[in-house]
């Protein structure tokens, strides 16, 4: 998509519309789609069939209805293999049936079909099936490739070098785990170091409880005081305890997105009897945030359907015009943003953008720019839209 397409407008007329040009020439471009159709693969498995006997496959027409029918007749001495062999041959002798799939017999009774046309279903069916010795199965279904909603995130990463943008996938979040050792009236503290993998930028979480009655109480304290640690946010570190054993019982702290354990100093037992430990916690690295961008709108795509307007989607298979910064662009957050909240990507809501923090967000920072919310809103229809941007 040519960055001309980029045309500056005082106001925006529709989800992922350009509202301005923060510089003369915004860093965007255009992908191939990475969420494309996925052809039909339907299977045809012979087993013990028998000799001298009828079988046959129906095929449907996906436009019309009309069918056509692969039939074979096993000799007196039949095997799966030569099963499998009549009916690759009794396939590609059928025209319709041939022209909707490729087939194969991997020369053991199994005949794959596998549809030209990617995204559209074809019915399979059994015909004749002689004592029960065929069946059919689909184990990849047709699947239409992927629209892109204007004002969403896409990830954007390169494949066999060529340029792709796909729905963002949640990252691996980063974990570390200790194991206490409980006492009556002892108090604990820890301090853990972690690293946003993004940005390298290093915080320091720290925590102070109190033991229980028992073990299963003193793991509950230390979960829930792992829980309220909002250092990297409110509510965005969450944890667990494993079922105790004896004395002992190891927690399990989960990062919020973006970010990874990077060291631990010596955990501390302030009071209590000897008997009170806790082991120096230990990481697991979380995932990189993937390299995101926005979805705009470039205005040269009708509505399917006459007198509806502009679409708010890239058709399926087509190539995605994404936007990394430089400009501020028309949105649909998932809650009212304030004026100067940082736009976050919701990953468990196909790259959704919301101003709200979870354990399954992290922030659009693209090409160092931050992405934030102006305050600027615009009524369309029944619906209120925002404005976020990035210079």
């Amino acid at each position: 998509m040519p960055i001309g397409s980029l045309t500056a407008a005082p106001i925006a007329t529709g989800i992922g519309k350009i509202v301005r040009q923060m510089r003369s020439s915004p860093n965007a471009g255009s992908a191939a789609p990475g969420n494309g159709a996925v052809a039909q693969v339907t299977t045809v498995t012979f087993a013990s069939v028998s000799s001298s006997s009828p079988y046959s496959i129906i095929v449907t027409d996906p436009y019309t209805g009309v069918t056509e029918t692969a039939s074979i007749t096993t000799d007196g001495s039949a095997s799966d293999a030569e099963a499998s062999a009549l009916l690759l041959a009794a396939v590609e002798a059928k025209p319709m049936i041939s022209g909707f799939f490729s087939a194969a017999d991997d020369g053991a009774g199994v005949v794959t079909l596998t549809a030209r046309t990617a995204g559209l279903a074809i019915t399979v069916a059994e015909g004749v099936d002689t004592g029960a010795k065929m069946t059919i199965a689909t184990p990849t279904a047709a699947a239409a490739a992927t629209e892109y909603t204007f004002g969403k995130a896409v990830e954007v990463y390169f494949d066999g070098g060529i340029r792709k943008a796909r729905i963002p996938v949640q990252p691996t979040r980063g974990t570390f785990t200790f194991t206490l050792t409980h006492a009556a009236s002892s108090s604990y503290s820890q301090i853990v170091n972690v690293r946003n993998v993004a940005t390298g930028g290093n915080a320091a979480l720290s925590v102070y409880f109190a033991s229980g009655a028992n073990v299963t109480a003193t793991g509950a304290n230390a979960v829930t005081a792992w829980g309220a640690v909002n250092t990297l946010g409110t509510g965005l570190i969450t944890a667990a305890a494993a079922t105790p054993v004896s004395s002992d019982v190891t927690i399990t702290v989960t990062l919020p997105t973006g970010w990874t354990f990077a060291s631990a100093s010596t955990p501390v037992v302030i009071t209590g009897g000897a008997a009170a430990s806790t082991t120096p916690a230990v990481g697991a690295a979380g995932g990189t945030v993937p390299d995101l961008a926005i979805v705009y709108d470039p205005g040269d795509d009708s509505s399917d359907t006459l007198g509806t307007g502009s679409r708010t989607t890239i058709r399926g298979g087509t190539v995605v015009p994404f936007i990394l910064n430089g400009a501020a662009i028309l949105v649909n957050p998932a809650v009212a943003p304030t004026v100067g909240q940082a736009v976050l990507v919701d990953f468990a809501s196909a790259g959704a953008l919301t101003p709200t923090a979870s354990v399954t967000t992290a922030p659009l920072v693209v090409a160092g720019s931050a992405w934030k919310f102006t305050g600027e809103s615009q009524v369309i229809g029944a619906s209120t839209y925002y404005v976020c941007e990035a210079a």
